[in-house]
């Protein structure tokens, strides 16, 4: 539809390229436009409203010209503070990478030597806690023309065990964060060691802290790689930043698209106290979602079980698990489910007081003793509900002193809810 001639005046267009995926954010007050261009260049541009004339409308306030946004040529995973971060080689315009001879900083591409290179064609997500910017983007797969290889230190391509080489990257997620300055987004600085270039670990006694290594290169925090969001197409991602019931505590919660699964696979990390990504977590019971995201427990239907730590019966909470049952030597769900407990809360006597389980091939629970029906009209089936993984959880909510609710659903369908009397003492 043709536009009017007043429509024109509130729009401001950039016709210098075709950009593609677009998105915004206020930070601060000030309003940030991003968009990928057809290069796969990501750029930005700011609504400056200082010393705005007020007859003057805000679609005359934006940058008279996008600004392609700089990463650094620095990449890291998350959770692995040990590791030195990866430096992307210096390419020359054109694609070749820089070797032993000199070389002239005109003649270095800044995309194909930054992590730049390493974005993907699809849309990205720009979230802010109006202290940084975070640009979070799906990374390019394997066989991209752009694709990096890992190297040891002899230079040699590494392969894994069925000797295909080790990307870099392979369409993960990844995360930058930038400092508003006036209307320019520049990287974040970061503090090393100047001798190693690691953040935590220096090379020696003598080795020191500081803003810039021992050549004067200032250190800028590299891109950070959350290898556990894997398997991502056409940008499938949101990146979320909640508080939490603990007071100056957030977290970062991600929902993603794992395409070989094709599940939404949901992560939620406790917020660093420098705004990054705790993965070690700093509450009772957290887990470090870099090495058991996408992986599970077997437990041998014997002696096996998880401690989970010390549970109150008489306060409100809401215990979750995913599981499986299989028959004792293979990983066939059987014909008949044999009575096990799978979440056990113990007195220090040895006594259960709350147990959730499986019962004569239905699920169920007891709490100190007494037995919760398995039945809500009709029987409730484990074998007849069950194909693979499958949803049980129990909530229990103190609704008067010496009273709790218990409910217990399977697959999110209410199986059994009763309220009943208990005494408060902690496991």
């Amino acid at each position: 539809m043709k536009m009017t001639e007043l429509e024109k005046r509130f729009l401001n267009t950039y016709s210098d390229q075709t950009y593609m995926h677009t998105t915004m954010v206020r930070h601060n007050g000030t309003l940030v436009a991003f968009a990928m261009g057809e290069n796969r260049r990501i750029y930005y541009t700011v609504l400056n409203l200082d010393g705005q004339d007020e007859a003057t409308i805000d679609a005359k306030n934006w940058l008279p010209n996008p600004i392609e946004l700089r990463f650094p040529n620095e990449i890291s995973q998350v959770g692995f503070g040990l590791v030195d971060p990866k430096t992307l080689p210096l390419t020359r315009f054109g694609g070749a990478e820089v070797g032993a001879d000199p070389v002239r900083p005109e003649e270095i591409d800044p995309f194909l030597s930054s992590t730049a290179r390493l974005t993907a064609d699809a849309p990205f997500q720009v979230v802010s806690d109006q202290k940084h910017v975070y640009v979070f983007r799906q990374s390019i797969g394997v066989g991209d023309r752009h694709s990096l290889y890992a190297k040891n230190v002899d230079g040699e391509v590494l392969t894994d065990a069925e000797g295909n080489p080790v990307p870099v990257v392979n369409e993960t997620l990844l995360v930058d964060r930038f400092i508003l300055v006036g209307t320019q987004l520049r990287m974040t600085r970061e503090v090393r060691f100047r001798r190693s270039r690691n953040k935590v670990r220096p090379l020696n006694s003598k080795d020191s802290l500081g803003a810039k290594d021992m050549n004067d290169r200032p250190f800028f925090e590299p891109t950070q790689e959350l290898e556990f969001v894997r398997n991502l197409k056409d940008g499938r991602f949101t990146v979320l930043q909640l508080p939490t019931q603990i007071a100056d505590v957030k977290q970062w919660q991600i929902f993603a698209h794992n395409s070989q699964t094709d599940r939404i696979d949901a992560f939620t990390i406790e917020r660093a106290k420098d705004g990054g990504f705790n993965t070690q977590g700093s509450e009772a019971g957290s887990v470090n979602l870099s090495k058991v995201a996408e992986s599970a427990l077997k437990l041998d239907g014997v002696d096996d079980y998880v401690a989970l730590g010390p549970v109150d019966i008489g306060t409100t909470f809401t215990a979750e698990l995913w599981v499986k049952p299989t028959a004792q030597d293979s990983d066939t769900i059987p014909e008949k489910l044999p009575s096990r407990v799978v979440l056990s809360a113990i007195a220090p006597d040895g006594t259960d007081i709350l147990t959730l389980g499986y019962y004569n091939d239905e699920l169920g629970a007891t709490v100190n003793g007494a037995v919760l029906p398995t039945q809500t009209g009709e029987d409730v089936s484990v074998r007849s509900a069950i194909a693979d993984w499958h949803p049980i959880a129990l909530t229990v909510e103190s609704t008067t002193e010496t009273g709790v609710t218990v409910t217990v659903y399977q697959n999110g369908e209410l199986v059994c809810k009763r309220t009943l009397r208990v005494w408060r003492s902690p496991i």
